[in-house]
């Protein structure tokens, strides 16, 4: 099995910034047979009157303000990612609710055509902007003058296939 032959102290930051009383880092292990391993690691300052080989050697190598500096870069990266992180929940929310409007127009615009007197109707003017509509307020406009316009075209005409304004004015 291979063995350590030296060690090295890499991406420390401090746990908690204020009390500075345990590191967060990587330790590279490097093998006799040419190999590292990686390994996460906490060391901990030691308690009054003892010692510890990590810290006393992370202190020697990287020192206080090397940490002290690696860990606000820490921080305002995680901040930065947090902060783009919202940023595109954001948008992709916004493209959610955007999505499902143009879904709830399609779907109403369907429902227009659905209706026998707008899907009947030859007035191809009045139904193009049905479809061109941007809204559902614009379909509900649009399919309702294109109704009228039918109501008062079938209004004018009695079953017989004569315009009822003939009739009434034959009557006068």
């Amino acid at each position: 099995m291979a063995q350590a032959i030296s060690r090295k102290f890499k991406n420390a930051t401090w746990e908690n910034i204020e009390t500075k009383d345990c590191v967060n880092c990587d330790i590279v292990v490097n093998l006799d047979n040419g190999s590292s391993q990686i390994f996460s690691a906490v060391v901990s300052k030691p308690a009054e009157g003892t010692t510890s080989e990590d810290w006393d050697t992370l202190m020697e190598t990287i020192g206080i303000d090397s940490i002290d500096q690696a860990t606000t870069e820490e921080v305002l990266r995680m901040q930065k990612a947090r902060e783009e992180d919202r940023i595109r929940k954001e948008d992709a929310s916004k493209r959610s609710v955007e999505f499902q409007k143009q879904e709830a127009l399609f779907s109403y615009k369907l429902e227009a055509f659905e209706i026998e007197a707008v899907k009947n109707s030859k007035d191809r003017a009045a139904k193009a902007m049905i479809r061109k509509s941007k809204s559902i307020p614009e379909v509900q406009a649009y399919t309702t003058i294109l109704l009228m316009k039918e109501l008062n075209n079938a209004s004018e005409q009695d079953p017989s296939g004569t315009d009822s304004s003939e009739i009434t004015e034959n009557q006068e």
